[in-house]
Parts: C-alpha cells; structure tokens; sequence
C-alpha cells in the first residue's frame, strides 16, 4: 500500500489542478486557440465515455456507482458541449469550474474500483485539464473544496504533466481503446 505524506497529498492537491476551481478568463483566447482547446475537451469527453464503456463490463463496481458514473458523463457532455458557446463569456469561468468539478468528482467516484488502464484514463482526463485552461486563458483561483482521498490516490499512482496527459487523451479519443502506460 502506498504512503503519502500530507505535503505530497498538499502538493498534488494544488498541482492537479482539476480539483480547482478556476478564476476569471486572462484575455480572449486566440480562434486557433480555442480550436485547439475545443478539441482536446472532446478528446476528454471521449476519454470518459471510454472509461464509462469500460465500467460497465467490471464485475464488483455495484450498479449505483456505475449509474452515478452515467450520470456525471453525460452531465459532462452537455457542460462540454455548452461549453463552445460560452468562451470568451463571464459565464465561461462558471462552465469551466463545474467541467474541472465533475471531472474530479468522477473520478474520486471510480477510483476506489478501478486501476490500470482505466486508473490511468481518469488520471489523464484529470491531468490534461489545466493544459485545456491554458489554450482557453483561464487562470487557477484557490481551491473551492478539497479533492477526495480516492482522487489524491488516483492522481499520485498516475503521475504525469499535462501535456503527458493530453497525448493520452488525444490517443484515447482516436483510438476509442484504454490508453497503456
């Protein structure tokens, strides 16, 4: 079993930046930035829906989690979808906190059944979300809430940097097959 010091979990917790929620937009992002970053949230969407396909074949995760997961992936669709109409919109800091919020709070969901491939799916959907802020300007406020034991975990058996995390992303969406370390 893996140890963590409470400055490593403090240190992830304010480097893994999905489990914060995000301030005000720095500036308009560039049209090929918001191309680009567009993209890699479909790329995101597609990498849960992966992971959602992928649950629900495993024996031992009891059917509320997974109904709860089904729920918070196509809540994650539709923010992601609205997502495109808001850029550049004050209303874009609120999508982005509840797309950074419910990302995390799926994958604190699963992580307490899942390793691997699919461990390694949410981590990377996770990890890849402050690259995508970037693309969209938006700067890290504080954090809102702590992220749950389950995604600390998740994140330091996972580690990798966000552009680690976008090429998996970007793998997973093409492919539509769990990504291998």
């Amino acid at each position: 079993m893996n140890r963590f010091t409470r400055r490593r979990l403090l240190s992830l917790a304010l480097t893994a930046a999905p489990a914060a929620a995000l301030g005000a937009c720095a500036g308009l992002p560039t049209a090929d930035q918001i191309q680009q970053a567009l993209s890699d949230l479909n790329s995101l969407d597609a990498t849960l829906n992966v992971v959602l396909g992928s649950i629900e074949t495993i024996k031992g995760i009891p059917s509320d989690i997974v109904a709860q997961a089904q729920a918070w992936v196509q809540k994650i669709d539709g923010l992601i979808g609205n997502f495109a109409n808001v850029v550049g919109t004050g209303s874009a800091t609120l999508g982005w906190q509840s797309i950074v919020g419910d990302v995390a709070g799926l994958a604190g969901l699963l992580a307490p059944f899942v390793s691997g491939p699919i461990g390694l799916a949410l981590a990377a959907a996770s990890a890849a979300l402050p690259a995508i802020a970037a693309l969209f300007n938006i700067v890290a406020a504080p954090l809102a809430a702590a992220p749950s034991p389950a995604f600390l975990r998740l994140m330091a058996e996972h580690p990798m940097t966000p552009d680690e995390a976008l090429s998996i992303i970007r793998r997973v969406a093409a492919t539509r097959t769990l990504p291998q370390r």
